[in-house]
């Protein structure tokens, strides 16, 4: 070998030797990446080597894999962007940065960041493929954009909101506000409202003590809501706000900062300020109106009291002759008729106001059918009609309700049937709506008028339930006021019933309601007085009647000093405690209402001095509404009786106050009417008792 050779040689080694050791570290370095690395054969892409990671990601064998392409395994996602890939790699040599979507292994796809180069190895053209798993980042870079377009979309509500809305510190300057709420405060930006603002409790709230009590809500919640203070605006001018806190706190549970919304409830406030001074405006005319109402109810039953007090009392007179009587009873009619009146207007005050009471107790409905019958068939007589009952037979013994409430239905109802009826028949019905039920311990009853008159015209109808409507010919409207039926309609309501009006003009109307009402038991016989009262059992009773009114005293003491009771007067409250204190008294006759002394203080005082038992006081008053009938009782009366006073309710009242038995006049001889010493008085017009008979 010549000299110069050996040189050469031992350089070539040492070449040989270090691409020896390169291709092995390559190798090394090929296999443990943890990145996917792949060398590929051009131009058919088949996989000459992989390295491990490569393998562990498809979830395959490396001798599944070589000798095989990307197509053939499945590993694009989107196999467009492979042709995309390899024309790219064609073109350049090198492709870098090249974001894919690959299949695994799991079932499930990862992002990659591919980097390739052409090389050759061993004389053939390949393509050497870098992988990097990228989608943890491309996880965060969608989160952070998505939170970017939520802060955008936030940025845009806070801006663009029609309410105020801030970000506040704890030491109480705005980190941020809206548009809104820089112009709720008076500012023309959001900046300078910012800028200018520093102390918040101090600048804007007119009472800071507002802000002492908010933050107090603050710190035991971390929600506040609906919090009002009165605001003071950039130029001085105030206004309420409403805010709605959010608390933010830090992770050792302090408070961080507040996100707060900011509503301007000034016109809201004023609003409800002027609803109320309205509602206040309202109630006081009310008062106004009930008060008025009570007085004028109240001097009108005085006078009425005297004239339907002396009738009664003429119409006991069997001396008094026949015309006169005849002239007593019209009188008594059209008195009778003038309180009508007055009671339909207290009653429809009473319903305006919420006032209206109902007093429930057992009775028997047949049994106030039937004298509904009886008070109103000799006026359908007289008028040439039928007046036709249809009872049920299988009606309860006995239901609870306000029997005087639904008595007065009936009567209104009947009545207007009667004023609107020329000829034909009135027909009442009542009858008992089946139920399946029969353990039920209530009934439906359905009651209903029917009349064959003149009818109502279908636009009238809307209107007939409205308090002073009149419907139906000019020449009857004028016979009554218009309240008959709004009340009806009113009480059948807090019956718990709804008055139905079905009519056909030239026809007739029908009006009807159904109450389901709880089932009675017996109670004590109702009043049912049947012959006049002459006088009762036992000793002289001794009765103090007090009303400053003769007339009235007048009434009471000539309704109960010919039948045996000792009447003595008083014209106020002192000298009726005084009169009691000298004179032996069993029972008194107060009225409410006198100069001096009122009838309820001395009331008070007589109770207070005679205790509930030893004297007997029965409250009269012109005074109708029910608190002055529960005053009166808890007062210490014994019973109310209201101006005008019925006789027999006088009786019955004082017969039970002082436990009488009566004494009547003896029936006439083959009389059938059932008579008890017990029985009440009973004085009619002209003495005569109508009665009809129920059939079942």
């Amino acid at each position: 070998m010549p000299p110069g050779y050996q040189p050469l040689r031992d350089k070539l080694a040492a070449s040989e030797a270090n691409l020896l050791k390169s291709q092995e570290l390559f190798a090394l370095s090929f296999q443990h990446s943890p990145a996917l690395m792949t060398i590929a054969a051009l131009p058919g892409g088949e996989f000459i080597e992989v390295n491990e990671a490569f393998l562990e990601n498809v979830g395959l064998a490396r001798e599944q894999v070589l000798g095989k392409t990307t197509l053939d395994l499945d590993l694009w996602v989107d196999t467009p962007q492979r042709e995309v890939f390899i024309q790219q790699i064609a073109a350049n040599v090198t492709v870098r940065d090249f974001e894919a979507e690959f299949n695994t292994g799991s079932g499930k796809t990862r992002f990659y960041l591919l980097n390739a180069d052409r090389i050759e190895l061993r004389g053939q053209p390949c393509i050497l493929t870098v992988a990097i798993d990228i989608s943890a980042r491309r996880r965060l870079s969608r989160a952070e954009e998505a939170l970017a377009v939520v802060e955008r979309r936030y940025r845009n509500l806070f801006e663009n909101a029609a309410e105020g809305l801030y970000l506040s510190s704890v030491e109480g300057n705005f980190i941020d506000v809206n548009p809104a709420l820089a112009r709720m405060f008076g500012y023309s930006n959001a900046a300078t409202c910012i800028a200018d603002i520093n102390q918040i409790d101090r600048q804007i709230y007119v009472d800071p003590q507002r802000r002492k009590d908010f933050f107090d809500r603050v710190q035991t919640s971390d929600l506040v809501t609906d919090f009002e203070s009165e605001i003071r605006r950039a130029d001085g001018s105030t206004i309420w706000v409403s805010e709605s806190v959010n608390i933010v706190r830090n992770e050792s549970g302090e408070i961080d900062h507040l996100e707060g919304l900011a509503v301007d409830v000034t016109d809201r406030r004023e609003a409800a300020r002027a609803l109320a001074e309205a509602r206040d405006a309202a109630d006081a005319a009310n008062r106004a109106k009930s008060q008025f109402l009570a007085s004028m109810s109240h001097e009108l039953r005085t006078p009425l009291n005297g004239i339907l007090g002396f009738t009664q009392i003429l119409e006991r007179d069997a001396e008094l002759a026949a015309k006169h009587q005849h002239g007593v009873g019209v009188i008594h009619e059209s008195a009778e008729h003038l309180l009508s009146l007055i009671n339909d207007v207290l009653d429809l005050s009473k319903v305006e106001a919420g006032r209206l009471e109902l007093h429930p107790g057992s009775f028997d409905p047949a049994a106030l059918l039937a004298g509904v019958v009886e008070l109103l068939a000799p006026k359908a007589r007289e008028q040439g009609l039928s007046f036709v009952s249809n009872i049920s037979a299988d009606l309860p013994s006995r239901v609870i309700a306000d029997s005087a409430r639904l008595r007065q239905v009936l009567l209104n109802l009947v009545a207007n049937a009667l004023k609107f009826t020329r000829e034909g028949a009135i027909t009442l019905t009542a009858s008992r709506i089946s139920s399946s039920d029969t353990s039920s311990n209530h009934s439906s009853i359905r009651f209903s008028v029917e009349d064959t008159g003149c009818g109502i015209a279908p636009a009238e109808l809307t209107r007939i339930f409205e308090p002073f409507e009149q419907v139906g010919p000019r020449d009857i409207q004028a016979e009554g006021t218009g309240l008959g039926l709004a009340i009806s309609h009113k009480l059948v309501d807090a019956l718990g019933g709804a008055l139905d009006a079905h009519s056909t003009v030239d026809q007739g109307s029908q009006f009807s309601f159904v109450l389901s009402l709880p089932h009675g038991t017996e109670t004590t016989a109702p009043f049912e007085p049947s012959r006049p009262i002459v006088g009762y059992e036992g000793s002289a009773k001794n009765v103090l009647i007090v009303d400053d009114v003769l007339a009235n005293s007048e009434v009471l003491a000539g309704l109960l000093g010919p039948v045996g009771f000792a009447v003595e007067t008083a014209a106020t409250g002192e000298a009726a405690i005084a009169h009691v204190a000298a004179h032996p008294t069993d029972l008194v006759l107060m009225d409410l209402r006198m100069p001096g002394m009122g009838g309820l203080a001395a009331i008070t005082q007589l109770r207070e001095t005679y205790g509930p038992t030893d004297l007997r006081i029965i409250a009269v008053s012109a005074s109708a509404y029910d608190f002055d009938r529960e005053s009166a009782l808890e007062h210490g009366c014994d019973d109310f009786l209201p101006k005008p006073v019925r006789t027999d309710a006088l009786y019955q009242a004082v017969g039970e106050a002082l436990g009488l038995i009566w004494k009547h006049v003896a029936a006439p001889a083959g009389s059938s009417t059932p008579f008890t010493e017990n029985s009440p008085p009973s004085f009619r017009r002209g003495g005569c008792h109508l009665r009809t008979r129920l059939v079942r």
